[in-house]
């Protein structure tokens, strides 16, 4: 039989301040602690696109033309 351990938001501050995940991309999600997959270029693009002076933001295929990402990153 496996059992999993719940961490809780106290203990994965402690974890921080004792230094055991200080520096690792990690974060706790429903008492897990779950590693952060870097952010793609689809990611960026919807997080963080910016309005335009139009207005609008900008389309996707105009996105991937002005900054050179690949999909393939």
């Amino acid at each position: 039989m496996t059992s999993l351990t719940k961490w809780t938001g106290e203990d994965y501050h402690r974890m921080i301040d004792a230094g055991i995940i200080k520096y690792r991309k990690v974060e706790l999600i429903n008492g897990e602690i779950i590693n952060i997959i870097p952010e793609g270029p689809v990611h960026r693009f919807i997080n963080h696109r910016k309005i335009s002076v139009s207005g609008k933001p900008p389309s996707f295929k105009r996105w991937m033309e002005t900054t050179g990402a690949d999909f393939n990153a």
